[in-house]
């Protein structure tokens, strides 16, 4: 299979063209006045080739090759027009709600994503946030390149427009907060940027600025130094570096202090009293077969989905930082993920583990608490 964008062709002379590269059959979205262009040839003895929609941006197809298994194909020429661009990123999110099965897209974007794909040359494209917005609603990941890093270049203008990125259900919930994780990082320092170097840029142009006009800008400098010593202070009044272990000896080591601590909360709720066997023979109403079956039966995608949107919002998210609003304002996204999850926990309950993490907030009783029974 060959794919070819920005033909600039269309009409009898395009075909003639396309007959030319001894392909069986093909697919041309002629450009419009000299533009764009995006032309699908393949062999029909290898490939079965669905073309599913067809935009001036993007071909949509269904593809199968022999035996193996059919997966989604959407090849892109974005338009070199900011405005155009929109249609496309729609159109992307739109396909993407009605897919059940892996997806691939590739292509020239037009589109600078972050800094390391213009090599510091030149900025970020204005839409570069709706394009990322674009891949996280998808569910979208680079698969990165081989070889040059840059496909396009001007002068000493250099950038990478084309991009294959892809989308499976199958991925695992862990291994999809994984990705999440790490791609926010990497949106966070290439494309938000990091916040306090952005202060200490606007401050330097201010300096400059009042250099210039010859003035001083006051920025309240008292102030912040009075709120910052103030955090300052309450924070190392509020950090625990050492407490007492159950012989009295003071402890500062952190990997004892972490031991000290497991060891107060296992021994809390521990269940180490006798007990007596209740007895609750007639004391309940008796199960009928068919109540005890949906006892023992599989969890079902609508309860999951009710449990989810139960939660509160902005609850205490566990150590990745994703409270429940991550999952609910992306539920068309995550489902998949989220549904196998649960499935597998009733399945296997050791499961539950690798994502049963959570802080334990110490509250202190007293001024100076010296062991964990004073929080």
């Amino acid at each position: 299979m060959l794919c070819l964008l920005e033909t600039h062709l269309s009409g009898p002379k395009a075909n003639k063209i396309a007959k030319r590269f001894g392909f069986s059959d093909w697919f041309l979205k002629e450009c419009i006045s000299f533009s764009g262009g995006i032309w699908i040839l393949w062999n029909s003895n290898f490939w079965n080739v669905e073309v599913l929609m067809s935009h001036r941006q993007y071909v949509h197809m269904k593809l199968r090759y022999g035996l193996e298994s059919p997966w989604y194909f959407t090849v892109v020429y974005g338009s070199p027009q900011i405005r155009l661009r929109t249609s496309l990123w729609e159109g992307l999110k739109s396909i993407a709600d009605n897919l059940t099965s892996e997806w691939c897209v590739g292509g020239d974007f037009n589109c600078v994503l972050s800094a390391t794909d213009t090599g510091g040359n030149s900025g970020l494209s204005r839409d570069h946030d709706c394009f990322a917005d674009c891949l996280l609603e998808c569910g979208l990941q680079d698969l990165g390149f081989k070889g040059q890093p840059f496909t396009w270049q001007k002068g000493i203008i250099r950038r990478r427009l084309d991009k294959y990125t892809n989308w499976k259900d199958e991925i695992s919930l862990d291994r999809n907060v994984t990705n999440f994780m790490e791609a926010a990082k990497v949106w966070n320092k290439e494309v938000f940027s990091d916040i306090h170097r952005k202060k200490n840029r606007i401050l330097a142009r201010l300096n400059g600025i009042s250099l210039k006009l010859g003035f001083e800008i006051n920025y309240g400098d008292r102030n912040t130094s009075y709120f910052h010593n103030l955090a300052t202070a309450r924070r190392q009044r509020n950090r625990v570096t050492m407490l007492k272990n159950q012989h009295g000896e003071w402890v500062d080591d952190t990997f004892q202090l972490q031991q000290l601590g497991m060891n107060h909360f296992l021994s809390l709720y521990a269940d180490d009293q006798p007990y007596e066997k209740l007895v609750a023979s007639g004391l309940f109403p008796t199960l009928t077969s068919e109540e005890v079956g949906r006892l023992d039966r599989m969890v079902a995608v609508e309860e999951v989905f009710a449990a989810i949107f139960s939660m509160g919002a902005w609850k205490a998210p566990g150590p990745d930082g994703l409270p429940p609003m991550f999952y609910q304002s992306n539920w068309s996204l995550v489902k998949t993920s989220v549904e196998n999850w649960v499935k597998k926990v009733f399945v296997d309950h050791a499961e539950i583990k690798k994502v049963n993490n959570t802080y334990i907030s110490l509250i202190p009783k007293r001024e100076v608490p010296e062991n964990f029974s004073h929080f």
